[in-house]
């Protein structure tokens, strides 16, 4: 994509911010850095994110990308001309350690200080990582960021069967990209039916048919128990999922965060 936005007319408000900070240099904090500019704000913008990219388009990562059906110049959602025409500084692989509300300031690992007038926080969100037996095998895989959907995509092309932990939305996209793959899919879900929380049960025993129709097989009301070299272990539910991208203890004149993250997240297991 190219480097021009449409501006609207400048407008004049009472007060505006001298430099923004965003951080979390995802799908969001892009967009709210273009707006910005959209919207006739001149002053510096940074955004400050741990990925190794610009923003990108993170769905694409667990659907077509992921199937094969998708290049992979499909997936940033402005290029780095873009950023260095509308003069918003783009810090990648950079996290933020913490955070001086009073002195309006943030720090960098490397000790680096960058001031602000006001502040973004697009952290999205992080898988929890499981703590069962076999969780740091080399063949376990969490999909959250691009380099992730790489590595499953190499993992894929030798692999026989996989298990997806998680019957939600990444899960499913996940299952069904690997079916298109030609890999045997299990799925294990902690609920009755797929999504029946947020789209109700008719709509979960419709997805889950779907999905059986193309050969996943479903474990529900189930969470893992312990991964080995070729087997998953399962047991009755119990929680697992999303936790905040952020963390930050109370403390009124410094809050710490850790490093930004984004919303995707699943998990899988290979087999070959």
């Amino acid at each position: 994509m190219t480097g021009k936005v449409e501006k609207k007319s400048k407008r004049k408000p009472k007060s505006s911010p001298a430099s923004v900070v965003i951080i979390g240099a995802g799908a969001a904090g892009g967009a709210a850095a273009e707006m910005l500019r959209r919207e006739g704000y001149d002053e510096p913008v940074t955004l400050v994110g741990t990925d190794e990219f610009l923003p990108y388009d993170r769905p694409n990562l667990s659907k077509d990308y992921l199937a094969g059906n998708a290049p992979e110049e499909w997936i940033p959602l402005r290029s780095a001309d873009f950023y260095r025409e509308q003069k918003i500084d783009v810090l990648t692989k950079t996290s933020v350690t913490a955070i001086d509300s009073k002195k309006k300031q943030v720090t960098l690992p490397n000790g680096r200080s960058l001031g602000y007038d006001a502040l973004l926080l697009a952290t999205g969100a992080t898988p929890v990582r499981l703590d069962i037996p076999g969780a740091d095998l080399p063949h376990v895989c969490y999909l959250r960021t691009l380099s992730d959907s790489r590595r499953i995509i190499e993992e894929a092309k030798d692999a026989k069967r996989a298990v997806v932990i998680g019957s939600s939305f990444i899960g499913l996209e996940v299952a069904a990209s690997l079916r298109q793959r030609k890999i045997e899919v299990a799925v294990i879900g902690r609920d009755p039916l797929p999504l029946e929380k947020v789209l109700g049960p008719e709509l979960g025993n419709l997805i889950r048919e779907t999905h059986t129709g193309h050969g996943v097989k479903f474990h529900f009301g189930r969470t893992p128990s312990a991964i080995q070299d070729h087997r998953v272990g399962a047991r009755r539910r119990n929680d697992f999922g999303l936790r905040p991208g952020c963390e930050w203890n109370r403390s009124a004149t410094e809050r710490r965060a850790c490093p930004a993250r984004g919303h995707r997240h699943g998990q899988w297991h290979c087999g070959r």
